[in-house]
């Protein structure tokens, strides 16, 4: 009967001390994936984002030479037939929505 008792504190101790250190092993496993797996997202979006600067940096060079907006007017940096286009741009689409 002494040995079953011993046995069973002895059990009881070991898992006493193991918990810790295999919580602490199951959570440093987690955290490596969930870090693994966010990279992963942050690279994808970084992708993305390097994309659309490109592009959109490509479409600002081809207005850049279509409409010369080098023309220093005070603190702004365009061409007053730039802003005559972006204006009439502006009253088309409001009218389109204003017949609705």
């Amino acid at each position: 009967m002494a040995t079953k008792s011993l046995g069973t504190v002895l059990i009881v101790l070991v898992c006493i001390l193991i918990f810790p250190i295999a919580a602490v092993i199951i959570a440093g496993v987690f955290g490596i994936v969930i870090g693994v797996l966010g990279a992963a997202f942050g690279a994808v979006a970084g992708l993305i984002g390097g994309f659309f600067g490109a592009v959109f940096g490509f479409v600002g060079w081809i207005f850049d030479g279509l409409f010369d907006w080098d023309w220093h007017f005070g603190f702004f940096n365009f061409n007053a037939f730039s802003v005559a286009i972006l204006v009439i741009l502006v009253l088309i689409l409001s009218r389109k929505n204003t017949r609705k």
